[in-house]
C-alpha cells in the first residue's frame, strides 16, 4: 500500500497518519496548506518502508479502518483515532 508523505518526514515523525482505505497519508505537523499545494514537497514509500522508519505507526497500520486519522504525539505508539 503506497504512503504519500511530506519531506519533512526526513527529519520529523509523523503526526497525523489517515489511512483512505486505498492508502496512507501522513504530515508531520509543520506543513503550510501552500506547502502542502507542491506535488514536489511529497514522496510516495511502501508501507512497510514506512513501519520499518516509523515502527510505532505499525499498530495503528494494523488496525486502521477507511476514514480514520490517527494523532501521534510522540514515538511511544499510543495514539488517538479521529473518525471523518
Amino acid at each position: 500500500m503506497p504512503v504519500f508523505l511530506s519531506k519533512p518526514h526526513a527529519e520529523h515523525p509523523p503526526r497525523w497518519v489517515t489511512f483512505t482505505g486505498q492508502d496512507l497519508q501522513s504530515v508531520t505537523g509543520l506543513e503550510s496548506e501552500e506547502y502542502m499545494d507542491d506535488a514536489a514537497h511529497h514522496e510516495v514509500w511502501a508501507a512497510g518502508t514506512f513501519a520499518e522508519r516509523f515502527p510505532f505507526v505499525a499498530e495503528f497500520l494494523r488496525t486502521a479502518r477507511a476514514g480514520q486519522t490517527a494523532l501521534f504525539t510522540d514515538a511511544s505508539g499510543e495514539f488517538t483515532i479521529e473518525d471523518d
